[in-house]
């Protein structure tokens, strides 16, 4: 008897601590989700401004959202202020996707004859032939 009581026990913890446990765990994936960073190093070409990077890069995640796994994507654009060395880059492109999974349904949808394929040259505003796929992680203080 003493034994099924404790296999009741242990059964019934299982039940009611393993969703909790679960529900917790996907909350806090929620809450701090890593995301998935694409970094472009890039040159103006010559005769090419700021703003008309700026402009292109708008069009490019534009053409990006219509693909599938794009509707969520951000785009930043990072352009120095004080610099040790940088080497020959005059900015930075950050394209952000919020996973690994939309990320990669994005790219499996990112075709040469796509619109996104037509802007990825930033319409001869830059050069961006240099690029690495990067993981967030966010990091909160410690308690």
């Amino acid at each position: 008897m003493k034994n099924v009581s404790r296999c009741l026990l242990v059964l019934l913890l299982i039940v009611v601590a393993l969703p909790a446990c679960l529900a917790a765990q996907t909350k806090a994936a929620q809450a701090n989700p890593n995301e998935v960073l694409h970094i472009y190093k890039c040159n103006l070409n010559d005769g090419k401004t700021e703003a008309q990077a700026v402009e292109a890069a708008q069009l490019y995640l534009n053409a990006l959202r219509q693909l599938d796994g794009g509707k969520n994507l951000k785009m930043q654009l990072l352009w120095p202020v004080a610099v040790n060395n940088l080497g020959d880059i005059d900015f930075h492109i950050i394209l952000i996707s919020p996973s690994f999974t939309e990320w990669g349904r994005m790219w499996d949808a990112y075709k040469d004859d796509t619109a996104a394929a037509k802007f990825e040259d930033l319409q001869g505003a830059a050069d961006c032939n240099d690029s690495a796929v990067w993981e967030s992680e966010n990091i909160e203080p410690k308690k």
